[in-house]
């Protein structure tokens, strides 16, 4: 019983669960899977100008989602080359941390 209080009292306290913290990694992509997802089928106007159009924007965010995807839904437990998809994993959390600022509409 005291245990769940306490658990009560730091969700009340912070916003979120202690349990988003075990695996934070998860719990970030899970939220910016959809959004990301969302955010691509609604974009169809701005891109950042080093892109030449938006169809190169969003092969861009391809990678993004691709990533988020992967982790989310563990694909590395299903993965036939575990190394080439974590780099390419890794390859567009980078351009996800990139182009952060450009994720907007």
């Amino acid at each position: 019983m005291k245990r769940k209080i306490k658990k009560i009292i730091f969700r009340i306290k912070n916003g979120f669960s202690m349990r988003e913290l075990w695996n934070l990694d998860y719990t970030l992509a899970k939220y910016i899977l959809p959004r990301l997802i969302k955010f691509q089928e609604n974009n169809n106007m701005s891109y950042p100008s080093e892109f030449k159009n938006s169809k190169e924007w969003h092969k861009c965010i391809d990678k993004m989602i691709w990533s988020f995807d992967f982790i989310v839904n563990d694909r590395d437990l299903e993965s036939k080359d575990i190394v080439k998809d974590c780099k390419k994993c890794g390859d567009g959390l980078e351009l996800f941390g990139k182009y952060f600022r450009d994720l907007w509409d």
